[in-house]
Parts: C-alpha cells; structure tokens; sequence
C-alpha cells in the first residue's frame, strides 16, 4: 500500500496541463437590461479574474431605450448577449444566433401592477399603459397569457420602458414588466403595495436570461465561446455562493440604479432559486424544453415550426466541423480500436471483457465529441495489436508511445499521458543510480513494449528477459526469476498493490518515460487531425475527472502510538475490574438458569407471535417498497406530462381566439391537430406503460430480458436525461429467462434509480449507467454498473439490509435493495450481489433460465 499510496500524487505531477495560450481575446457582451443582479455572475467572471484566466478581455454593456440585443450580436458590434426565449422567433426567422445556457430555469419575468388598481388579471390591462420591452412584447410566457385569456398584444396601451419602478409609484403607467426579484421589493420599500401577474401560475414556465452567441462568432472563434462559456457559468457559481459578496461588489461598482444593499441582497437569494433548480446543472438548455417552447411559438403563430433546434442550442463538448471533416466522418462511422488488456491504470480489460482505464475515458470522450462509434477489436497480446495496426485490421490504438519503427505504419496525436519508467526490484535489492549500473544483470521487461525498445536500443549489455504482460514481469522478480523490472511507476505501484507483491519496491529511476498518445493508422491522416481536435477540447475539469476515476486516491495509514497507549490504560482498568466480576459470575449464571427456565416453558408461544409480527413487517415492508416506487414513476410521468399539456392548452386557446375571429384556416387547423395528436399518443403510452408496470404476475413467463429492461427504461429515461445521465445497454434479445416479469422489472429500477440518484453526486464527468447481460450456462447474468464512486467498503455488507440508506430521509426509505434481494432469492430463485469495479458500483442478477413456458 506505501507505493500505491504515491499513484496518484505521481499522476498529478506529470499529467500535461496542455494549457493553451492565447492573446487577451476583446469581447463585447450586450445586456438586455441595466447591471443588477440578474447579470451578477458576468460582473463577478471580470472582476474575479475568471474572464482573464480564460485569455479574455470582456466589455459588459448595459442596455439603452430602444436597443436590439440581438442585432448588436449579429451584427459584430458585440460578441455575446443575454435574452429571453423570443430568440427562438429571430432563429425561425432566419437571424444566425445560438442559445448557449439558460441562467435562470424559470423565469422571473412578471407583469407588475399597483395593488390599488384592482388589475388582477391578465384580461384587466385591456386598453391599460403598459411598459414593455421589444423582447419582452414577444415573450412566449407573455403572448400565452395573452392567448390564454383571448387578447391580442395590440389591445393593450403600450409604452417604452423606463427602467424606474418607480414609474409605477408615480402613476406614469398601470403595469409594467419587471423581476419579482427587483422593483416589488424597491416599491415595498417605499410604501407601495403591488400585485403581480405571473406567468408561472397561468402554468407557463420557461427559461429566463440566455447566454447566446452568433453562429459566425461560433465558426470563427469556436475556442474563444468555449472560454466565455465557461468562465462565464465559473462566474455564476461564485456569484450564488457568495451573494453577499457579490452584493457588496454591485452597490459599490456597478450600482447604476441606485440599488440599497438589501435590494440587491435580496434579489440575490430570489434570483438563486430560479436559476438552481434540483438536479439541473446550472444554465442548462434541454433540448426537450426548447422545442416545446418553440411549438408554443408555432402555435400562437409566431414561428413556422420547420426548423430543428440542433444549430440553435449550443453543444460545448462537440466540435465545429469543416465540410471536408463531416464528410470523411460520414463516409467513416465506425472506428476499430485496439488497447492492451493488462496495463492498468492506463487501460485494461475486466474478466468479463469490459474495457476500462484512463485511455477509455479519453476515447469515450472522442467518439462522442466526433460523432463517430468505437468498437473494440480484442486481440490476446500487445503484440497482436500493434501488428493488427500495421496490417489496417485496426484504425486506432488508444494507448500508445511513438517510435521510429512505429511512424511507419501510424501517425501520433500528441501525448495526452506522461508516466515516468523506474526500476522495479526486490526488498534485498540496493538502490541503483541508474540503468547503466544494471550491466549483466537479468532485467525483466514486456515484450515489445517501450521499454523493452529503449533498453534494446541504448543498453545493449543488459540482459532482457522478456515477458508478454506487466504482472507476469513483477512476478518474474518477485518469485527470483529477475533481478530487477523496467516500466512505468503508476502501473508498476497500481499492479503491486493489486498483487499483494509486497516484496517489491522502487529501487531506481530512469531517463526515460511513456509519452501515451493514440497511434492513427498513417493511410488516415484526416482520423488523426479529427482525433487531436477532440483531445484539444477536453478541459482541465474533464481531464481531472478521468483521472479521478480512474485513479482512486490511496490513504496512507500511520500507526498512532498514543491511542496505543491509551488502549493499554484501558485494558488495565478492565483487568483490574475483572476480578470483581469473577466473583460476580457464579450468582449471575445461577440467576440466568433460572430465567432461561422459565423462558423455555412459554418459548413456542413466543416463537409464533415473533414470527407472525415479522410476516406483518415484511408484507408492510412490501407495500411500502411498492409505494416508493409508484411515487418514483409518478414522478416520472408528472415529468413528462408538463410540457405537452402546456403545448396543448397554449393551442386550443390559440384556436379559440382565432374561432371567435373568425380567422381558423384548414392548414392552421390540420396543423394544429397533428401537434395535439402526438401529444395524446404520447402521454397515453406513458400511462399503458406505468399500468402493465404493476399489474401483478399471475404465472411465471418466458420473456426476453432486453425486452423487460426497454420497459423500465422507456419509464425512467426522461428523467436520466433531464439529469445528464447516458445508459448504455448491452443485453443481446436472445437472452430469456422464465420468470416473474413486473418482479424482476421493479428489481431493475430500482437499482437505476439508485445508480440515479448516486452519480447526482458527483457534479464532474461524463455520468453513465452501463446495463449487461450474458448466459452462463443453465443461467443468465444481469449487470447493472455505473461510474458513481462505487460503494463505500464500510457499508458494503450492510447495503441489503431493510431501512439502510445513505440518502436524506426525504430522498430515500432504505427498503429498495432489501426488496430486490428477497424478490430475486425468494421468488426468482437468483442471487443478487454488488462489488466496485471500474470506478463505480455494479449489481450483478444471477437468475436461472428455467423451462419455456408452452404458448396457449
């Protein structure tokens, strides 16, 4: 454990930051109102260096009466601007522009009116004054309020916006725009009482404050909208979690408005719990939510509906593509990889065969970056990869150091992994100054492996003996065989640990070290081109991320002698006390005989009634297992209910309007109706789905696995996406079982819901639930994994136990696992068990294939 203890520190130390350096890049972001705290984070990213960090000098310019925002981004004259979901109407249109983060999930947006004026409602402003911006006139949550109630923008009295809430004091309008977070609180203040109309309780509720761009900007500097993405939503993170700070900050240098320090404090907290809802990133943009926003522009006649979204919304982990780049994609859908399959930490393959390691992290991120699938290609040595390689049977070999011999046949990315090589060796074995003092000595190396070249090449004296997998060479010095090993310290001290060869240790240094890149076959130029630029693009967080979870932190244990001694004082005391309870002994037994006799005389009645109250537990337990699990798929189906039914009501109250007016043409109608009719469709499959979800199994049935787990995903997907979470399943739909199928179909998720609400945890990284399944003989094998951390040893043997949970006591009830253990045991007839692997927890369902049942 003392070497592992060094990995990862060792790790850290070499990694290359492959920091990029840039001349200070002058942007301009535009707001669409004056500085407050609805634009804090901004202020915070300049003034907290986030934005220099980033090589940007950025310009904040407020807002003037009457400025476009999004004309000043298209046009050049700035780089970035804030808006509301009416850039979706301008994207419709044609206008280049791209939504690149939502600061606020829901929108503060309200239509404020004097409590005095009895204006209640929506339908109460006909023919009133109301202040209101361009941007906000055409606001979907504003035109649905006004469609809702029959009303046309045109009815009521507009006036340009002043930007003074006390506007409002002075009687200069009857309502006017504002944040529930701004002027209601400056008009408290002064002893006026308001009213607001909201949006949000009409149940229109979307997205407030977009970050966006224009797709020019993007072509041309995509790495520059990167930066100020990111140091922009670095800004807003700090920004909630200091908002007395950042308060502090606004009063003193950005007060335009001549805001008190309680104003701006209190819209702080208000505005924060707006912008950080429950498992949603911050300035998330789901494609979801954006398209039924952009239906509901369709159906208030807005938008034409014909474009996709995808040019619109901004995908910061993807990269800009040239013609020629899409094409070869295109024409190249598939990559073969080949990796070794015993060099961990780099890479490795599980006894099951799943490939794993820092370079599956890095690729994993490629393919998703280029758009491109990978597939292994296994092969049982090195060796065979690297000739698999050279002969094109393989495109990319994931981990790899580049030599003359291999510039033949591969291109290189740069190295994205520096691991020194040191000289490995036994307890007795004395400390070399370096690899020339290991003449005519018998050093162990992997066959043609790096270091197996270098000590070809420069040390031709040594004796290498060869062997074709790093353990196999440890083992060639741990058992005698040689007198030292050449390779890399991060694996040589991951596979000593994981041995147990603790006779070995770090007894030298070399001058060499593994510069791990990818090797590109060289008849592909354009892969290895497309390859760095996905490398490129990873950021420091992410490659922390594959580090961390590839690379577990190892604690190194001292031995503290003074709780020693204080256990020996201890041990004093209670010898000295043992005499006395000697003495004791004797009465005690003859008293305890005396009760167990009396205890026996009534035992079978006792044994009944415990085992009476324990089937009552267990049939509670049941039900209450079964009730946590109707509350998860409500929860689901409430989810998904939201948005069509918003899209709907938006569209009969479009409809009605435009009846009464007599101004419904055939194609707005058809139109209508097939938006309606996919909304039923949907939601009355989700209800079908949740119903043949508890029906109760009568009979046991023959059913193919992957067949029971689309069902529970079709259930729970939604939610995973709204919370970033891929699923990758591998279950082949040949793989059947005879079986109870709602049984095993709660088992499944409620380890993913569990797998769920594990990677909400974990803010870095790609989150990943992995679902497998294999037959075993006259039994099948089901995997659930994912990248979560995995399970914490101390917990391990407790994880089954009924009412065990690591979860709030409103998150969890500690009943979930313990049902799937007696529902897989008991009924299934199965076993069910868990163990960390490849950075994370993996459920793995042993079931019995059974006899197929006969068709009726």
């Amino acid at each position: 454990m003392r070497i592992g203890a060094v990995l990862f520190a060792i790790l850290l130390f070499f990694l290359p930051l492959f920091a990029h350096q840039h001349d200070d890049d002058k942007v301009l972001l535009q707001l669409q109102w004056l500085p407050q705290f609805q634009f804090a984070g901004y202020f915070v990213a300049k003034e907290k260096g986030f934005y220099s960090e980033a090589d940007l000098d950025v310009e904040i310019r407020p807002m003037t009466a009457e400025m476009d925002v999004e004309r000043e981004v298209l046009s050049g004259r700035a780089q970035f601007g804030t808006g509301r979901t009416s850039l979706l109407v301008k994207y419709d249109r044609g206008e280049p522009l791209v939504a690149m983060a939502a600061i606020f999930q829901s929108s503060p947006m309200v239509l404020l009116a004097r409590e005095d004026s009895g204006i209640r409602k929506i339908e109460d402003l006909r023919g009133k004054r109301v202040m209101m911006t361009s941007d906000v006139q055409t606001a979907a949550s504003v035109q649905a309020m006004l469609r809702n109630a029959g009303m046309q923008e045109m009815e009521l009295n507009l006036i340009p916006h002043t930007f003074d809430p006390l506007s409002l004091e002075r009687n200069e309008t009857d309502a006017m725009a504002a944040y529930s977070s701004n002027e209601p609180f400056v008009l408290s203040n002064r002893g006026v009482k308001t009213f607001a109309i909201d949006p949000k309780v009409a149940g229109f509720d979307f997205y407030n404050d977009i970050l966006f761009t224009s797709q020019s900007e993007l072509q041309q500097h995509p790495e520059r909208v990167k930066r100020f993405y990111e140091a922009s939503l670095k800004g807003w993170r700090y920004a909630f979690e200091h908002i007395d700070e950042t308060a502090r900050l606004l009063f003193e240098k950005y007060n335009v408005q001549h805001k008190s320090l309680e104003a701006l404090r209190f819209e702080g907290k208000t505005l924060k719990s707006f912008a950080l809802k429950e498992d949603t990133p911050l300035g998330d943009l789901s494609p979801d939510r954006l398209l039924a926003i952009y239906q509901a522009y369709t159906l208030l006649g807005y938008t034409k509906g014909m474009r996709t979204l995808d040019a619109f919304l901004y995908h910061p982990e993807r990269l800009l593509l040239t013609p020629q780049e899409q094409a070869w994609l295109k024409k190249h859908p598939v990559i073969n990889i080949g990796v070794d399959s015993e060099w961990p930490p780099v890479e490795f393959l599980s006894r099951k065969g799943a490939y794993g390691g820092i370079s599956y992290g890095f690729i994993q991120r490629v393919a998703e970056k280029l758009g491109v699938r990978i597939e292994l290609q296994r092969k049982r040595s090195w060796q065979e990869v690297d000739t698999a390689l050279k002969q094109r049977e393989l495109d990319v070999v994931t981990a790899m150091t580049a030599t003359p011999e291999r510039h033949a046949y591969a291109n290189f990315t740069r190295p994205y992994l520096t691991l020194p090589m040191v000289i490995v060796g036994g307890e007795s074995f004395q400390y070399v100054g370096g690899l020339a003092a290991l003449k005519g000595k018998r050093v162990a190396v992997v066959r043609d492996y790096t270091a197996d070249f270098f000590l070809k090449r420069d040390f031709p004296q040594i004796k290498r003996i060869q062997a074709d997998s790093l353990s196999d060479v440890l083992k060639l010095v741990a058992f005698g065989k040689a007198d030292v090993a050449v390779d890399a310290l991060a694996v040589a001290s991951y596979l000593i640990a994981k041995e147990g060869l603790n006779n070995l240790r770090i007894v030298g240094q070399t001058p060499y070290r593994y510069e791990i890149a990818m090797g590109v076959r060289s008849d592909w130029p354009m892969l290895q081109t497309l390859i760095q630029r996905a490398l490129d693009s990873i950021g420091e967080e992410e490659r922390e991320a594959i580090y961390r979870e590839w690379v577990p932190t190892v604690y190194k244990h001292q031995f503290d002698y003074a709780l020693l001694w204080k256990i020996l004082a201890v041990l004093a005391v209670i010898a000295l006390l043992f005499g006395y309870k000697y003495i004791r002994l004797e009465e005690l037994v003859r008293r305890r005989t005396s009760e167990l006799t009396e205890l026996n005389a009534t035992l079978n009645e006792r044994i009944e009634e415990a085992v009476g109250e324990n089937r009552d537990k267990e049939r509670m337990m049941i039900q209450q297992a079964k009730m946590a699990t109707i509350g998860e798929m409500i929860e689901s189906i409430a989810h998904q209910w939201r948005q069509p039914l918003n899209v709907m009501g938006i569209g009969i109250a479009n409809l009605d309007l435009k009846r009464q007016l007599g101004t419904v043409d055939e194609e707005e109608l058809d139109r209508l109706i097939n938006i309606v009719h996919r909304q039923v469709e949907y939601m009355s499959q989700t209800i079908d789905d949740f119903r043949n979800f508890f029906k109760r199994d009568k009979q046991l049935e023959t059913v193919s696995l992957r067949t029971l787990v689309d069902e529970v995903l079709g259930l729970v997907t939604p939610a995973l996406e709204q919370k970033k979470i891929a699923v990758d399943v591998d279950v082949p739909e040949r793989i059947e079982a005879t079986l109870y199928p709602n049984e095993l179909k709660q088992v499944i998720l409620n380890i993913v819901s569990n797998a769920k609400d594990v990677l909400m945890q974990h803010p870095f990284g790609v989150k990943k639930i992995m679902i497998t399944a294999e037959e075993q003989g006259d039994a099948v094998v089901l995997s659930i994994a994912d990248n979560g951390g995995g399970v914490p040893e101390e917990i391990m043997d407790k994880i089954f136990d009924p009412y065990f949970t690591t979860k709030f006591e409103s998150q969890g009830t500690g009943i979930g696992l313990y049902m799937s253990k007696i529902i897989v045991e008991k009924n299934l007839k199965g076993r069910i068990s868990v163990e960390n692997r490849n950075g994370g927890a993996e459920f793995v369902i042993r079931l019995p294939k059974g006899e197929k049942t006969r068709s009726a």
